[in-house]
This record gives C-alpha cells, structure tokens and sequence, in this order.
C-alpha cells in the first residue's frame, strides 16, 4: 500500500493526526476482471498502549501500524441506500 501516492498519504495523515482518514477514491487490489467498482481505503492508526501521543513526534514514536477497511463504492451504496 505504501508504494501507492494515494494510499500513502493517508496512511501518513492517519498517523501524524491520529484521526481516521481515507485514501480517495482508487481501485482495490481486490477487484478483479468481474464487477469493477470503484472503491476507497479507511485507515484508522494504532499506538502503543500508554504512550504519550500528543504531538506528531510522540504519535510516531508510539506509531505501530493500521487498521483499515477497503470499500467497494457500488456495494456500499446499495447497502447504505437498500435495492439489489
């Protein structure tokens, strides 16, 4: 994911803030040749567990990695507003 500008600077925004962030919108690595959507990444950070992260140097100091969730556009759509 790192190696993608996109997803790149989410993740770095995610870890720097400490807030969720989001890629933009992208295509999934999970995508195949079948029903191509467009999608996006959620990012959430994860910390050390009692580790100051008041600033962006202790975030990254207590920095251990993300979680994320990879949402296709047309599903999340049709589940949010209903129809099939």
């Amino acid at each position: 994911m790192w190696s993608n500008e996109m997803r790149r600077n989410a993740m770095a925004r995610v870890r720097d803030t400490g807030e969720a962030s989001t890629s933009g919108i992208i295509t999934l690595v999970q995508e195949t040749s079948i029903d191509v959507q467009r999608g996006f990444l959620t990012y959430l950070p994860l910390y050390r567990y009692g580790m100051p992260v008041d600033t962006v140097d202790q975030r990254r100091e207590a920095f251990v990695g993300w979680v994320y969730s990879p949402f296709r556009m047309d599903d999340l759509m049709k589940g949010i507003l209903g129809g099939g």
